[in-house]
């Protein structure tokens, strides 16, 4: 009995609805601001800039997705808001309320319709902007016209999975909870001005609190999933069960404000209002108990980092056995399990006897079996801090072969405890976010284990300032068969899923990533350059012929710069180097107060996404000649090419500096006061000696505060650089 009513008032309302001219202006509008948002972000992607990629109009909803949804929002406002004075006007009012139909269902299809107009006008919009930036690159590389290349720089296609999200779990409950907030507003209200004030003013409410809520509860109170969020072509932004909680509670809220629509509603239907009123009220109630759940899980996050962090720094001052070894089996299956069956050797510290080895280790694995010299030995896993009874007192300069396995899925939220700026609390407007956000990822598409998760063991607690530990590695990695590994050095393939890593140097933290990478590489003075990227971006790859080879190209060059180096004692220690892109999101900057970089683990130099890997083809105004593509260039032109992709690269760190050469040939190893002023000069001096394409040596230090600004204007490292600071500066 509701549901045939209901859809005869929907089908009415929305065929009322696509007549009216402020839906056709309201469209009009809609569409004029997404299309000119889409201009804008591919002119700030096209400057070359740090960090300029993360405005790409492929990945425009990461900035723009609350923007796009509000605008449809207020559409529902403006069409929802006088429809009981439209049916008056029309004298329908008197027929319609002798009519056997409930307020519900009356209410609940003019509901539907108007959804319906504004939703279909979105995916319209949605569907233009994807065939437009599909069609307009078949079209250019049909023909390569400069008519096509412009054509092609305005209209790109959004990454599809972030838009889908957009389209259906974002939007429908977000316009769904807007025209049952109109609708209660208009029955209780019976005023047309009052209705679209109160509304906007609530709406209004919410950009602000989307604009100043901190990071953590952005999920409870954003209507968009990937906002602030990076939306990928590598690992696609899914929502996860808090977002998908706090759709559920807007759904109850938007049943809730129907039904105390109909309760208020002029029109006697019959119903007992009383009994309407405490349905909205219990749904109502579960719909604040959704977000209070969402909440108390957000802030729980919180909770949690900070148990680790308070038990890290309780074990800060024990004495910590020197790792000198560290070789077995590493086991990843893509989003279920890591699997860990490792061999360390270990050394008492100087002048110790210890009879408990102390590690740290990511809580969420679990130990299993554990030995120390052949025998079992008890241990215990808390808190990360990872305790190991030793069955004789370690005597000095005697060392000890310790075995382990453990396994699980380790806990990103464990990395960086002691950053002195936590990006869970800072608002989404703030820029430290196009640093990214996660501390590491396993999932099915893509895995990244940086060294800041702690998912090796790791003698000394898991803060910044804890003491260089360098050792040798000699690790075993399986994968699925079509995936490859990045990791320090060169990578031995033993079979198809199955590497070996085993620098002849050591190293002081080692970084694992792997995905279905492609692979491009070369060798010079005895190093393998290599670069890995995703399929999807191998196109990148193409047609770097023109700027590689030759006695100017960029091998001889790199080349040049690795003896030269070598002949200065900074030779480059690992046998190859490995840029590897990674998704958007991963964190690329650490922990403590300075919060330095987390791109250059040993062997690796790691590509955010929304740089070279998608970036390249627009940085030139014609983008005919950009690799891969059109005829061979004269030298000149080349010249530029390569100077270009040269500043490219710097400014991946986002330091405006060639970071890249710098932490992978020299390791910041001073213990003691004054280690930070030690470690400052000398990476300002291996810049001066490796590479003197960039004239300002203060840039070799590198500081997330810059993107956390105004939270971190007295940041040390700043006042070092500059001038003044603390007396340790000094």
């Amino acid at each position: 009995m509701f549901a045939y009513p209901a859809l005869a008032v929907c089908c009415t309302e929305f065929r009322s609805s696509v007549r009216r001219v402020r839906t056709f202006l309201c469209v009009a509008i809609a569409t004029a601001v997404i299309l000119g948002t889409l201009v804008i972000t591919t002119q700030a992607t096209s400057q070359m800039a740090p960090l300029a990629g993360a405005y790409a109009p492929r990945f425009v909803l990461s900035a723009m997705g609350n923007y796009w949804l509000w605008l449809f929002v207020l559409a529902v406002v403006f069409l929802a808001f006088d429809a009981r004075q439209q049916d008056e006007r029309a004298r329908f009012a008197e027929v319609l309320d002798v009519r056997p139909i409930s307020n519900l269902a009356l209410l609940g299809g003019r509901l539907a319709g108007t959804v319906l107009v504004a939703w279909l006008a979105f995916i319209a919009i949605a569907v233009l902007i994807q065939a437009g930036g599909n069609i307009s690159h078949m079209v250019y590389e049909a023909s390569g016209s400069d008519t096509a290349s412009v054509w092609s720089s305005l209209a790109v296609a959004v990454e599809p999975v972030s838009l889908f999200v957009l389209l259906t779990i974002d939007t429908l409950p977000a316009l769904a909870l807007t025209a049952a907030l109109v609708m209660f507003l208009t029955s209780a209200l019976r005023a047309r001005v009052p209705t679209i004030l109160i509304a906007l003013m609530l709406i209004g409410v919410h950009v602000y609190a989307v604009a100043s809520a901190p990071m953590f509860l952005l999920p409870i109170v954003s209507l968009v999933t990937s906002y602030a969020d990076f939306a990928s072509d590598i690992v696609p932004t899914v929502p996860d069960p808090s977002i998908l909680l706090q759709r559920v509670a807007l759904l109850l809220f938007a049943a809730a404000l129907l039904i105390g629509a109909a309760a208020c509603h002029p029109r006697d239907d019959g119903r007992s209002r009383l009994r309407q009123g405490m349905a909205a009220a219990v749904l109502a109630t579960l719909g604040a108990v959704g977000i209070a759940g969402a909440v108390a899980h957000a802030a729980n996050d919180l909770a949690l980092r900070e148990q680790w962090l308070a038990a890290q720094q309780a074990v800060q001052d024990l004495q910590y056995p020197d790792l000198r070894r560290i070789r077995g089996e590493v086991r990843i299956d893509p989003g279920s399990e890591l699997i860990l069956d490792l061999e360390m050797r270990v050394a008492a510290p100087t002048g110790e006897t210890p009879q408990r080895l102390h590690f740290s280790m990511n809580p969420a694995l679990e130990v299993g079996a554990v030995q120390v010299a052949g025998t079992s030995a008890d241990a215990t896993h808390v808190d990360g801090v990872l305790a190991i009874e030793v069955p004789e007192a370690l005597g000095p300069d005697t060392e000890l072969t310790v075995s382990l396995q453990a396994g699980g899925v380790p806990d990103g939220r464990f990395a960086y405890l002691d950053s002195a700026v936590d990006w869970r609390r800072l608002p989404a407007s703030n820029r430290l976010l196009l640093l990214g956000t996660d501390a590491l990822l396993f999932n099915r598409h893509y895995v990244a284990l940086p060294p800041g998760a702690v998912w090796l063991p790791t003698t000394g607690p898991n803060l910044a300032d804890r003491p260089p530990d360098e050792f040798t590695v000699d690790l075993s990695i399986h994968v699925p068969e079509t995936w490859v590994v990045a990791g320090p050095g060169r990578r031995e393939t033993m079979t198809a899923g199955h590497f070996r890593f085993s620098p002849a140097a050591p190293v002081p933290e080692v970084g694992i990533f792997a995905s279905r990478f492609e692979r491009r590489a070369v060798e010079t003075e005895d190093v393998t350059l290599e670069v890995l990227t995703v399929p999807e971006h191998a196109g990148q790859l193409d047609g770097f012929d023109e700027v590689m080879e030759g006695d100017d190209g960029l091998v001889a060059r790199i080349g040049a710069m690795l003896k030269a180096a070598a002949e200065r004692g900074l030779a480059y220690p690992y046998e190859a180097f490995t840029m590897v892109e990674v998704p958007s999101r991963l964190r690329g900057y650490g922990g403590g107060w300075q919060m330095d970089t987390a791109l250059f683990p040993p062997g690796l130099a790691l590509l955010p996404e929304y740089g070279f890997p998608t970036r390249f083809a627009r940085v030139y105004r014609d983008r005919r000649y950009s690799f891969g593509v059109g005829p061979k260039l004269p030298s000149e032109e080349a010249d530029r090419k390569q100077g270009m992709l040269w500043r490219l690269f710097a400014l991946e760190s986002a330091a405006d500096t060639p970071q890249h050469a710098v932490r992978n040939v020299f390791t910041a190893d001073a213990r003691g006061p004054g280690t930070m002023a030690v470690d400052a000069l000398c990476r300002i001096l291996a810049v001066r000696t490796l590479w003197r394409l960039y004239g300002d040596e203060s840039k070799a230090l590198f500081a997330a505060h810059r993107f956390a600004r105004p939270a971190t204007d007295a940041n040390p490292l700043r006042q070092f650089v500059w001038g003044g600071g603390p007396d340790e500066c000094r």
